[in-house]
């Protein structure tokens, strides 16, 4: 195997948009896996999961022996994924990589748990030489909030300290890693002109090809979009800690320039804010784990 096999994570906090833009990719090309093993629609996610089953089980195994589980708002502990403890995991993701992946030129696979769980995933793939890259999902935290109460019922702060963990989680484990970002709303507004970007940055095929464009058009529907919050509701909101609307502006900055996302001045802010979220000892722990 060579490192010519590329893999793309999709990141981002559940009801975010991870979804749409993972179909998105299987249309323009990017392999998922087994369609017998993805995950079926439900009444949340009616054009489906794509996720596959298997990885998606597995990765809430892993979360259950930390104790832990996807709606927890505590970090992982320090250096987690070399506990004795995960090795089963590890090893089951490792055949599924092999039985399912190996040999397909570029390949995805998506669940919102990836963002807490990218150091064990790195350490797969360099295992398997396989060239590996980020795609971050980023939607409005007032519109995540909405749609996990109307799935979840969760209070808003629930929601919200999750979407931060989940974001800044997914924000610094990828540092100094290739990385591109894309903004649900932009993709559900524009397709192509949200898409052909992280297609270039992250190799992926670009088709003009009609049939192509008629399965985007009838996949992406503004239907899909069932609240609009803007960067002022952030303001106007009087329950959010600066830290999340500062997390969010600093995306919005990073999608007005890519050179940014790469910057010292973006990396202070995000450790600053996950600091912020989490406190001195978590933070403590996570800055030993990423220098």
């Amino acid at each position: 195997m060579t490192k010519k096999q590329r893999a793309i994570c999709i990141l981002g906090m559940h009801r975010s948009g991870t979804s749409t833009v993972t179909g998105s990719l299987n249309i323009l090309g990017v392999e998922l896996g087994n369609e017998k093993k993805l995950l079926t629609p439900a009444r949340f996610n009616k054009k489906g999961f794509w996720e596959y089953s298997d990885i998606t089980q597995s990765q809430e195994k892993l979360l259950e022996i930390l104790t832990s589980s996807w709606d927890s708002t505590k970090p992982l502990p320090a250096l987690w994924w070399n506990d004795e403890k995960i090795k089963p995991i590890k090893s089951k993701l490792i055949n599924i990589v092999e039985n399912e992946f190996i040999g397909k030129p570029l390949w995805g696979w998506k669940d919102p748990r990836n963002c807490l769980t990218v150091p064990l995933w790195k350490d797969i793939l360099d295992e398997l030489k396989i060239k590996l890259s980020y795609l971050i999902v980023v939607r409005n935290p007032l519109d995540v909030a909405v749609s996990l109460k109307r799935r979840n019922k969760f209070y808003k702060k629930k929601s919200i300290d999750l979407w931060s963990l989940y974001t800044l989680s997914a924000l610094l484990w990828t540092e100094k890693e290739e990385r591109e970002l894309i903004f649900y709303d932009d993709l559900l507004k524009g397709w192509q002109k949200a898409l052909k970007p992280v297609a270039s940055s992250l190799g992926i095929p670009w088709s003009e090809k009609i049939a192509v464009k008629a399965s985007m058009e009838s996949f992406i529907t503004p239907n899909l979009q069932h609240s609009n919050s803007s960067t002022e509701d952030l303001h106007r909101d009087q329950e959010l800690p600066e830290y999340i609307i500062s997390t969010y502006e600093q995306l919005l900055k990073v999608k007005q320039s890519k050179v940014y996302f790469q910057s010292e001045e973006f990396s202070h802010k995000i450790h600053e804010n996950y600091y912020h979220l989490t406190g001195e000892h978590f933070y403590s722990d996570l800055k030993k784990q990423i220098d």
